[in-house]
C-alpha cells in the first residue's frame, strides 16, 4: 500500500506546522553566520513544504511525488513534517500508524467525494480557517 502512505505524506506536506522553533545547543556557523549557543532558531517548514526549489508543482496535491519509479515510498531529506533531532515529535510513529489504518479503512469501506469545490487556503493547522463537506458513500463489500 505505498500509494496510501504517499497520500499521507502529501497530506502532511500540505498541512504541517509552518514554523518549528529550536534552541542552538552549541555555537555554530551556518553559511557564514555565527549562531551563538542558546539562540532561538526557527525552521521554516512552510517553505520546505511548498517551495518551488524543492517541489515541482507544489500547489498541486500529488501523492506520486513520494513514490519512486519502482513504486516504493521515498521521503526527501528536506521534508520534516514532525521536525527533526532531539525535538522531533515523540508521537510521530503513532500518528503515522493510526493515520494509515484510518485512511485505509475509510477507503476500503467508502467512496469519498467532495460535497462542493474544495478550496484550501494556507492557515493554522489545528484550526483551519474554512471547512468543506465530504460525502461518504458506503461500498458494497464482496465476500469470497
Amino acid at each position: 500500500m505505498p500509494y496510501t502512505e504517499a497520500t499521507l505524506w502529501e497530506t502532511l506536506r500540505k498541512a504541517s506546522s509552518p514554523i518549528v522553533p529550536h534552541v542552538a545547543s552549541a555555537e555554530t556557523e551556518i553559511d557564514g553566520y555565527t549562531i551563538e549557543k542558546g539562540t532561538m532558531v526557527f525552521i521554516n517548514n512552510y517553505e520546505l513544504n511548498v517551495g518551488e526549489e524543492y517541489w515541482s508543482n507544489p500547489e498541486e496535491f500529488m501523492p506520486e511525488r513520494f513514490l519512486s519509479p519502482a513504486g516504493n515510498v521515498v521521503k526527501p531529506a528536506h521534508f520534516i513534517p514532525f521536525s527533526t533531532g532531539k525535538r522531533t515529535c515523540i508521537g510521530q510513529r503513532l500518528v503515522q500508524c493510526f493515520s494509515f489504518v484510518i485512511l485505509a479503512t475509510l477507503l476500503q469501506h467508502y467512496d469519498i467525494s467532495a460535497g462542493s469545490e474544495v478550496k484550501i487556503k494556507p492557515g493554522c493547522v489545528a484550526v483551519p480557517p474554512d471547512c468543506f463537506k465530504l460525502i461518504l458513500t458506503p461500498r458494497i463489500l464482496q465476500s469470497d
